[in-house]
């Protein structure tokens, strides 16, 4: 979700865990989110220049998973 500008929602708790110096960090995401990889991928590039040392983001997608019904998506808290 965009947020002033060029932001978005998910630049808010990124920033926090860099500035308190967390460097490894995992996403979790639902479905449908192709556009939040993206921008992950394109904003948060540890490797590049700057001093994260072994960090990382990692993007952990949704999966089908077998239910009572046959296969269902896992509908979040």
């Amino acid at each position: 979700v965009p947020i002033g500008g060029c932001y978005r929602l998910i630049d808010i708790p990124m920033s926090n865990c860099i500035n308190s110096g967390i460097n490894k960090i995992f996403i979790m995401t639902q479905f449908n989110s192709a556009s939040l990889n993206r921008h992950i991928s394109r904003t948060y590039i540890f490797g590049d220049g700057i001093n994260f040392g072994d960090g990382f983001v990692e993007v952990l997608a949704a999966t089908q998973t077998p239910g009572e019904a046959g296969m269902n998506w896992f509908q979040g808290t």
